[in-house]
């Protein structure tokens, strides 16, 4: 059975703590699940046990890095037999560490960077590496401690997006209220080109803006990866299909699967058959806007030209 894992990076007293701690204080996140959190480094902030909005959440000291490794975690996984895995990831430990420490069955599903603002550029001149590392495989950035007018949102913004232009960026000021990045970004893929191919890692972001802004994407040729999904009972050729993957908006309560609906331009060679349902495709065909009974108004059919089979996206699941 896979272990749901969520990841914390950051550097010593940059927040990490105070974070996590705000999480294992209410029920959303915890949901009566057995959680056990691995710390990989001690900070001034201490976990405070008696608000955890559950007795059922475990706690882990890890701050040797020849202890971070499969056999060790697996065994702190099933002696408290837990159901969730959260991680504060040493600051100063590379990502080969990490990839190399996690057991098979775990499976990161969620992964957040948290800083300190104003100690933040210091960082990123001083231990380049290491900030690219944890900015680049977020899907969630933090600035905490934030003060209004004491930093360059545009110059952060730059940083951040020269390592990862997928993930969320928040800002969480020390008043308490919270800003998130809303510069606007060039989409990570050529919207000039005779075919607007969307990568594996790119996926959620088209599904959002497709949807945001279908004008932008009426008439172009689009080629995406995606699980088929086939309904049809019988093995006739089907006259319409899905293909779409699953998608975590926020947090794993939220993964659903986000199809797109496909119809076959005519002369399309490839059809797909009922069996193949949940099996991996590249489609190539016209994004178009229509009326359609699966919508009861106008929504995306992408008309497809071309189907093959392909492998597994890498990662399964699709993130912002």
């Amino acid at each position: 059975m896979d272990i749901p894992v969520f990841i914390f990076y950051g550097f010593l007293d940059g927040g990490k703590t105070n974070f996590i701690q705000e999480l294992l204080e209410g029920d959303d996140f915890v949901e009566n699940m057995r959680t056990l959190v691995i710390i990989c480094e001690e900070g001034l902030s201490q976990y405070q046990k008696d608000k955890f909005v559950s007795q059922d959440i475990f706690l882990e000291y890890l701050d040797d890095r020849k202890d971070f490794n499969p056999k060790n975690l697996d065994w702190l996984q099933k002696k408290h037999r837990a159901e969730q895995i959260l991680i504060e990831y040493n600051g100063m430990w590379d990502k080969e560490t990490l990839a190399n420490g996690l057991p098979a069955e775990w499976n990161v599903v969620q992964q957040a960077a948290i800083f300190e603002s104003k100690t933040f550029l210091t960082y990123n001149k001083n231990m380049r590496q290491l900030v690219y590392e944890k900015l680049n495989t977020a899907d969630m950035i933090f600035f905490n401690r934030s003060v209004r007018g004491e930093f360059d949102m545009e110059e952060y913004h730059k940083i951040v997006r020269a390592a990862n232009n997928r993930a969320l960026i928040i800002y969480e000021y020390v008043d308490g209220t919270i800003e998130q990045d809303n510069i606007p970004d060039p989409p990570p893929y050529d919207l000039d080109a005779d075919v607007v191919k969307i990568e594996d890692d790119d996926f959620a972001y088209f599904l959002r803006d497709m949807l945001d802004s279908p004008e932008i994407y009426d008439g172009k040729v689009i080629e995406l990866k995606g699980r088929a999904l086939c309904t049809e009972e019988g093995n006739e050729d089907l006259d319409n299909f899905a293909i779409g993957r699953h998608v975590m908006t926020c947090c794993v309560e939220d993964i659903s699967f986000q199809p797109i609906f496909c119809e076959y331009a005519p002369g399309c060679i490839s059809r797909l058959k009922p069996d193949q349902h949940g099996e991996w495709f590249v489609v190539r065909g016209k994004m178009t806007f229509q009326e359609s009974p699966i919508y009861d108004d106008i929504g995306p059919i992408l008309v497809v030209s071309h189907i093959r089979p392909a492998k597994a996206a890498d990662p399964e699941l699709a993130t912002f």
